[in-house]
């Protein structure tokens, strides 16, 4: 895990791990109500809605979540929020 100030404005934590990965078709599928990567479906179990949770808690404070994936090394999640509240805003 790290945390860091991208800007006077923005905070950043990325979280890494270094499981399956998900393929890169899927990254942004994987932020869809009940979606989950292909590679995952018959290995594991979930429903889908975890991420598509956390997304939609970030954006209602003002910030991101992103992946970026390499199937077979694992996923960087991040999550990028203003720290004012404000974000972009603040600086308009």
């Amino acid at each position: 895990m790290q945390v860091r100030r991208e800007t006077a404005a923005w905070a950043v934590l990325s979280v890494e791990d270094h499981g399956i990965g998900i393929p890169q078709a899927d990254v942004e599928r994987v932020f869809g109500r009940f979606q989950r990567g292909t590679n995952v479906i018959a290995r594991s179990p979930g429903s889908g809605i975890g991420l598509a949770s956390a997304r939609q808690i970030v954006a209602t404070h003002g910030g991101t979540l992103t992946a970026v994936s390499r199937p077979g090394y694992g996923t960087t999640l991040s999550i990028r929020l203003p720290i004012d509240g404000q974000g972009d805003q603040a600086h308009a």
